[in-house]
């Protein structure tokens, strides 16, 4: 299913809905290039500030509409706060990208793309955070002890009668602070350089196997090689040995290869097309 997925998206999903981002700046700043440009740079700097910030705080649900731009300024601005601390993980469909980055918002970065202005952002943003580790886990510390953050999924429900309401709610307590710090260890880790979401999957081996529409999803260019696949009979090669989203996969990148780590995952096809639909990962 994942693979007759991934050759849906990026065989009739993507070609069919181009990206029009870029155009939007054009028709609103058009009237002063260099306000057009300042507005462009804006939300390209604004952008590498916030997928950085979703990165390290683990924050999901990021679909179009809890990502709103500024009109006058052209810069991002993220909204709805609700699914912090690697929630978006556990959700039904989990979220298997760091944060958003999909063709349309690339659109707006110019020429250069990824490459440019924004990964400048994003290394600059990264380096500041960690730098300033003990600072911001200080801070967060004190989100462990908010009586209004639910930890758990689901705690809100409530027990058929009182005593086993009592008994739930102290095992939700305590699973709740268990998973807080767990959060909390997993975002200290990368602020020291883990990367736990990978681009997947560039196969080992003969191509040959795979269909030639989705050959581009295994250029190194676009998705790491970060996954090992057998090629087995009569199976989706997406079913075997895949790398687990927001699995510790080791190691202490510098901050210009953890940063590349993460565009790669966050740009993977494969991620995107895996993606709960009403995330509207083609837009």
């Amino acid at each position: 299913p994942l693979m007759l997925i991934h050759k849906h998206f990026v065989r009739d999903v993507l070609p069919n809905i181009p990206p029009t981002l870029h155009v939007w700046y054009h028709q609103n700043f058009a009237s002063d290039p260099t306000r057009w440009l300042t507005a462009r740079t804006t939300y390209t700097h604004t952008m590498g500030v916030w997928s950085m910030m979703s990165f390290i705080l683990g924050m999901g649900d990021r679909h179009g509409e809890n990502i709103l731009i500024d009109t006058k300024t052209g810069g991002a601005m993220h909204v709805d706060f609700d699914c912090l601390f690697g929630k978006g993980l556990a959700l039904q469909i989990p979220e298997i990208v760091p944060f958003r980055l999909t063709n349309n918002n690339i659109s707006a970065f110019g020429v250069t793309g990824v490459e440019g202005e924004f990964k400048v952002a994003c290394e600059t943003s990264l380096r500041v955070l960690r730098d300033n580790r003990v600072l911001v886990l200080s801070v967060l510390e004190s989100f462990l002890h908010d009586p209004l953050i639910e930890w758990m999924p689901n705690s809100h429900k409530k027990a058929p009668n009182s005593h086993m309401k009592t008994e739930e709610t102290n095992a939700q307590k305590r699973k709740g602070e268990l998973t807080a710090r767990q959060n909390l260890k997993k975002i200290d880790k990368r602020l020291r350089g883990m990367v736990d979401f990978g681009a997947q999957p560039l196969l080992n081996g003969d191509l040959s196997a795979v269909p030639e529409r989705i050959q581009c999803a295994a250029n190194p260019s676009v998705c790491g090689a970060i996954m090992t696949v057998k090629h087995d009979t009569q199976k989706s090669v997406l079913t075997l040995k895949q790398i687990e989203a927001g699995k510790d996969r080791g190691g202490r990148l510098s901050v210009p290869a953890q940063a590349d780590e993460l565009l790669r995952a966050a740009r993977c096809p494969w991620n995107l097309s895996a993606m709960y639909c009403g995330w509207m990962a083609w837009g």
